[in-house]
């Protein structure tokens, strides 16, 4: 029996005990994780983009656990979307500051 994790990142603002629950029940569903008392979320960092959280769970079935890591990570998809919490894409914000530049600029 091995440990495994999945990460993955919801928007800010979004409920973090409702995440935990939804990321444990996704465990939970997939009949190759075992000792479900053993599982564990938590919220690990607070990212650019996201806040960002960890599904930790064992299994026995290590030659298919990228197969079982993509079942889990459907469930956790279609539950967020039930519970409209939202996985955010990287976003970044450019400021131009209006300067001498203009001039240097022929149009």
């Amino acid at each position: 029996m091995t440990r495994f994790k999945i990460n993955v990142g919801v928007a800010y603002g979004s409920d973090v005990d409702l995440v935990i629950k939804i990321l444990k029940e996704s465990a939970i569903e997939n009949s190759d994780v075992t000792n479900n008392k053993a599982l564990d979320a938590r919220l690990s960092d607070f990212g650019n983009s996201s806040l960002d959280f960890q599904l930790l769970f064992f299994s026995k079935n290590i030659f298919r656990i990228e197969k079982v890591k993509s079942d889990i990570r459907r469930i956790i998809n279609r539950k967020f979307a039930e519970s409209n919490i939202n996985i955010p894409f990287p976003q970044m914000d450019l400021h131009f500051k209006s300067s001498s530049l203009k001039n240097d600029i022929s149009l």
